[in-house]
């Protein structure tokens, strides 16, 4: 979350929220360090691929994660467990 705040393209494991909200061409099955050397690969040689990937993340940082976003979600879920909709 915090490389995805910065846009700073992170490799991770799908199975966390986080790293597939923001960062979901980087995302990896678990223990599968072959997709992972592949995406070290793509990052450093195809061009264009990891500013794509640096954005992509901030986008989602931002959509996802971003205080004003967090307020609104938090907010949200108080008001339905307390029924006030």
């Amino acid at each position: 979350l915090n490389c995805a705040a910065l846009s700073v393209p992170c490799i991770g494991y799908e199975y966390a929220d986080t790293q597939r909200m923001c960062h979901p061409e980087l995302s990896v099955p678990l223990n599968d360090l072959l997709a992972v050397k592949k995406m070290i690969n793509r990052l450093k040689n195809e061009p264009g691929f990891y500013d794509d990937c640096a954005w992509e993340a901030k986008n989602g940082y931002d959509k996802y994660y971003s205080e004003t976003n967090f307020k609104r979600v938090m907010n949200d879920n108080i008001n339905k467990i307390l029924g006030d909709e």
